[in-house]
Parts: C-alpha cells; structure tokens; sequence
C-alpha cells in the first residue's frame, strides 16, 4: 500500500495504542494525522492538540483535512477517523467522570465527523 493516499485520523495517537498504530499506519503510507490533549513529541507530526469533550475542539481537529494540512486541499473530511482517545485506565478517575469523559469524546468526535 505504499503511497496510499488515504488520510486517517487518530484521536488520542500518543496513547498506549496509538504509539503503535500510528507509525504502523505511516509506514504502510497513509497520511495520519493525530488528534490528543498532548503535543507532539516530534515538531514533523501533523498533529492537533485538542480537549475532545469540547464539541468546538472536535469540530476544528476533523474540519483540519482540508486546509493545509496536506498541502493540497481536496476534500474537506477525512477517509477514516479512529477514535482511540480516552481516559488511559480505569480507578484514575471516579467511574462517573470516566464514563462521562469517554462517553462525552466519543460523541463529540462521531458528531464532529457526521457533520465534516
């Protein structure tokens, strides 16, 4: 698949899972844009920093395909969202804040990606 022109999103890329994704993802040659409440590591990854409980936040991070991101601005949604940002591990959080947490991100990130 090398040279796929795909984009893919990923929300939380820098977690425990998106570690591994990620550059599998880049090394099969789609294009990955990250989506995660922490920076970057390295000053090359398309990345956004966003808090995706915020609707707004969501919005603008899955409305990022079709700006410069890619240098060429084609169509204006992604071809695949992966949604695997969540609160890390269970008992940091009371069970109550987690499930709204994660509940709250992932429609945020679902509804986001409807309207793109």
């Amino acid at each position: 698949m090398a040279g796929n022109s795909k984009r893919i999103a990923v929300t939380g890329g820098h977690g425990k899972v998106g570690k591994v994704l990620v550059p599998y993802l880049k090394d099969k040659g789609y294009k990955v844009f990250v989506i995660d409440c922490d920076a970057p590591s390295d000053p090359n990854e398309l990345a956004m920093v966003a808090d995706l409980t915020d609707f707004g936040q969501a919005l603008d991070a899955l409305s990022s395909a079709g700006e410069d991101t890619y240098a060429h601005a084609e169509p204006k949604a992604f071809d695949v969202v992966v949604h695997l940002a969540s609160v890390p591990h269970p008992r940091m959080l009371p069970d109550s804040d987690e499930f709204r947490l994660n509940m709250m991100a992932t429609f945020n990130v679902f509804e986001a990606a409807r309207r793109v």
